[in-house]
């Protein structure tokens, strides 16, 4: 039986490392990933980003996978540019990007405490 058989995808452990790959072209596809990053461990899912393009993310199943990936991949030439590789702290459980995007809710109205200037100001438009 595969992994993904329970609990429709949620239910995933919120522990699997997902990279930010960033520096792409336009036209990369999944596909064009998937071949760079499958030498280095079983990845679980890869989501790229068209609005706006230029990155992904590429999740791994066990984070030695990704660190490895990590190391091999950051600053790789590939697609006429250099692959900028780091993880990204998705400890948010159950939380799917490729949902995340399709229903475009607003971020968690949580604001940071610590930037007490964080007021939209009319100056800000140049």
């Amino acid at each position: 039986g595969s992994p993904r058989s329970r609990g429709g995808g949620s239910g995933r452990p919120p522990t699997e490392p997902r990279l930010f790959v960033g520096n792409i072209k336009e036209e990369i596809e999944k596909t064009d990933l998937k071949p760079i990053f499958e030498p280095y461990g079983k990845i679980v899912d890869i989501w790229v980003a068209y609005n706006p393009p230029g990155f992904a993310f590429v999740q791994f199943e066990d984070m030695e996978s990704a660190q490895k990936a990590i190391e091999g991949v950051h600053d790789m030439e590939v697609f006429g540019g250099k692959l900028k590789v780091d993880l990204t702290n998705s400890k948010r459980r159950g939380d799917d990007n490729a949902d995340f995007v399709k229903t475009r809710r607003p971020f968690p109205p949580t604001r940071p405490r610590h930037h007490p200037y964080a007021r939209p100001s009319p100056v800000a438009a140049r």
